[in-house]
This record gives structure tokens, sequence and C-alpha cells, in this order.
């Protein structure tokens, strides 16, 4: 076999693949091979009819066809492979074969593109870590008396936090009995809340509801029927036994590291976007058109998925969502498709540059968390998930896995290339020139935090690896 590049050019490719007869006639023999097993020819026993009797009986062209198959099928990925190319689709162009006779055929091909990322020690993050704040802990705190209050039966006006219990009245017409509802005023909106402020039990009255945009309010006629008092405890060290816990400093510092676990993992997430969009701003590349389609196909299956659970049909979804311009649905498909496929090959290519591997605890221990989800074991749910499904999660994983080692890297040269705080030296001017000094130092750390700011996240891109695609 001969393979010869006619053309290459960014993401398209044309090559030639040339078969030589003796090839060809071993194919042709194989073919027939395979046919005589399937067929049945009276007067012979399965695989034992003659060539003439087989050719005659399938049809020449037909086995000329079969024999061009299996030729293209068992050369085009050696072709390729031989020429380092990646194909994402191909067209193929090849006439019926000949026994005994040389075989050629070409092929137009869509491949991967070459990506070359930003050097990753040249982006720099933005979204910074935040501490717990004294106001956000005081608040939590807050938070936990209203939620182990005590409820107790009052006989006033209602006022702001009560709790609530009113009736629905429905029109004496109407088939439904009313109906009751349980209202905490603290965690409602506070001009629903207001409505409330200031009436009693068994006071009746209209109550309004928002509605959503482009739609009249609600008005309810409604009764209150209970108001209940919340009884807060102190926050003391009674208040965290009551909770299970020895002291309201280790109440204290539980909900503190709580907040702070939340509030580093919201922080995380916001950097791992914020890494993704610049690699994604500062890596460019053609887009195979074949990928973006597939992926718009996609996004439509599910659109059309979640329109059939709501009962809306595709033409009143492009009337509410796009005033009816159905052209500017297809021009955010097909952006929100390419940046899909932009993002998968750029992650990919991140994985394969820092050879990133999901060793199998790592991967028995994910499986683990999402069987327990569904409630089964962990081999329970392998077995039901499939072969194509695990090698697709793990790939998933592995990507992960490349993004977030990736991101600890940086934020971890960002730690240390810090300034380290300068320790302040003892003064001995005037009070009147430490002012002074104070209002400088303001001054510039300002211009500073103008200059840092107007800093470019990246320069250089890194220079052009070659390296085989998964398709996304």
């Amino acid at each position: 076999m001969e393979v010869k590049v006619l053309e290459k050019e960014s993401i398209n490719a044309k090559i030639k693949v040339d078969i030589p007869a003796k090839e060809v006639s071993n194919a042709y023999k194989a073919v027939l091979q395979s046919v005589a097993r399937q067929v049945k020819i009276a007067g012979f026993r399965p695989g034992r009819a003659p060539k003439g009797v087989l050719i005659k009986h399938v049809g020449e062209e037909i086995l000329n066809e079969e024999v061009k198959d299996y030729l293209v099928e068992r050369s085009l990925a050696q072709a390729l492979k031989d020429n380092d190319l990646v194909a994402v689709s191909f067209d193929i162009d090849a006439k019926a074969a000949q026994d005994n006779s040389d075989f050629s055929y070409e092929v137009k091909l869509e491949l991967y593109p070459d990506i070359s990322l930003a050097k990753l020690d040249e982006i720099i993050i933005d979204t910074h870590k935040e501490e717990v704040s004294e106001e956000e802990l005081k608040e939590s705190l807050e938070y936990l008396l209203e939620q182990n209050a005590i409820l107790v039966p009052v006989e006033r006006k209602i006022k702001a936090k009560d709790q609530l219990m009113i009736d629905i009245i429905r029109d004496e017409e109407a088939e439904a009995t009313n109906s009751s509802m349980p209202i905490d005023l603290a965690a409602v909106d506070k001009d629903f809340a207001k409505q409330f402020i200031g009436k009693k039990i068994n006071d009746e009255f209209e109550l309004k509801v928002d509605a959503p945009d482009g739609e009249e309010d609600i008005v309810l006629k409604v009764k209150i029927t209970d108001v209940k008092e919340k009884e807060l405890a102190k926050l003391d060290d009674d208040f965290a036994k009551d909770l299970g816990l020895e002291s309201f400093e280790e109440l204290e510092k539980n909900v503190k590291s709580n907040m702070q676990y939340k509030k580093d993992s919201d922080t995380f997430s916001e950097q791992r976007e914020e890494f993704i969009e610049k690699l994604l701003l500062e890596t460019d590349f053609e887009l195979p058109e074949s990928l973006v389609k597939r992926q718009e196909k996609i996004i439509m299956a599910k659109l059309t998925e979640d329109l059939v659970k709501e009962e809306l049909s595709f033409e009143d979804y492009i009337k509410e969502q796009y005033s009816g311009e159905a052209d500017k649905f297809y021009a955010e498909l097909k952006t929100n498709a390419q940046k899909k496929i932009k993002t998968d090959l750029i992650l990919e290519q991140l994985m394969t540059d820092r050879k990133t591997k999901l060793t199998n605890k790592e991967f028995e221990g994910q499986l683990a968390i999402m069987a327990n989800r569904y409630n089964q074991k962990t081999n329970a749910f392998k077995k039901e998930m499939g072969k194509d499904w695990l090698n697709n999660y793990r790939f998933m994983l592995e990507r992960d896995k490349s993004v977030n080692e990736a991101l600890a890297e940086i934020l971890e040269r960002q730690d240390k290339e810090k300034p380290e705080p300068k320790k302040a030296k003892k003064s001995t001017t005037s009070k009147a020139k430490a002012k002074t000094t104070t209002k400088t130092s303001k001054a510039k750390a300002k211009t500073t935090t103008k200059t840092s700011k107007a800093k470019p996240a990246t320069k250089a891109k890194a220079a052009k690896k070659k390296t085989s695609k998964k398709e996304s």
C-alpha cells in the first residue's frame, strides 16, 4: 500500500491510497470465502461452491463493491496513522475493485486542529480567596438561632419575623375547599411580609402576590388562623450543648470552618471558570465544522426534550424567548456549540500536554460516590452503566483533574510571588508628619492597584505540539 498526501492545510486534507493487484486479489479471495459461508447454493455444501458459480449467484458488480469496501476498511485507518492524520470526518471517492488489478481511492478529510495552549506560567488568576468576615459569622450564628427557635403562640398584632398560618378562602362557587399555608415572615420578601404586619388572628383580607413579568398580579382572599413568635436562645455554652457540642467556642469554630470551606469551594469554582475562559481567550484555532454541527444537534435534542416536558411548542418558544426571530436563536445555537467544542478540545489538549492520568483507586472512589447517589453497590452500578459509559466517565474525570491540578499550580505560584508585607518602623516624627505619610501611602497604594489591574493576563503562546484528539 502506498499513501500520498495530495493536499493539507489547517484542518483539511486530501490523500490518495494505492493498493497493488496482489493485495486486491487476496482481498477478493477473502470476500469470496466469506460470501461462500453465508449463501446457500443448491447442489453445493456451504463454502464448497466453485468461484464461478459464486460470482454468478452473487453478481459480479455486488462482489466488486464488497471487495472495495473490504479494502478501504482495512487500509484507511493505517493510512491515516502512518501520516499522523487524525480525522474528524472523511469523504471517500472510490470505484469498484477488480480482481487481479491495482486499486486506488481518494479521501477528503476534516482533521482535528493542532492546538498550542498559552503558557500556564503567564496566566494570572484575578479571583482571590476570601476569609469569612466577623459580620458573616455573626449572621450565620443568628440564622442558626432562628432555625432552632421555639415557636410560642401569641395573641397580639403581627410583627416582623413571626411565623403564621393562613387559610386561602375560595369562592363559594369554587369546587376546591379552603387550603392552609404556613408563612415565615423572616424568610419571605419584605414587601410581601409588610401586608401582614399589624394584623392579628382571624383577620381576613386580600393578599397581593406578585406574578411573573407580563402577567397580572394574583389577589387571594386569606384568613390568619395562627400567629407564633420565635423565642430565641442566647449564643452561649447552653445553646451549643443543645446542639451536641461542648461550648460556644467550639460551635463558633465549627460554623466558621464550614463557612470557610463553602467559600473556598465557591472561590475555586470561580477561579476554575476564569482559568478556562483565559485559555479560551488565548488559544486560537479553526474548528471542524462537522463537530460544531454535531454539537448543535445535541443541544437541539436536549431543548426538544425540555419543551416536550413543558408542553411548549418550538414555535411558541421562539416567540417567547426570541420575539419570534428564529435567526437569532440559530445564531446563538451556533455560538454555544462552537464554544462547547472549543472548550472540550482545549481541555483535552491540556490533559494531553500534562499527561494526566487517573489512578484506579481514584476512579473507584469516584464510582463509589456516584453509585451511592443512586443507592447502589459499586459493582452493580458499573455493570448497569456499561463499558462505554465507564470509559467516557474516566476520561471526563481525567480532564477535570488536569484542569484542577494546573489551576492549583498557578494559584500556588501567585501566592509565592506575593510581596511580603514590610514591617513598620518605629516612628519618631510628629503626629502631623505621620498623617502626611499615611495619606501618601494610600495614594501610592491606589496607583499600584490600578497598574496591577492593567497587567495583561498572558503574554506569548507556547510552541505548537501535534497531538491526537479524542472526539468530544
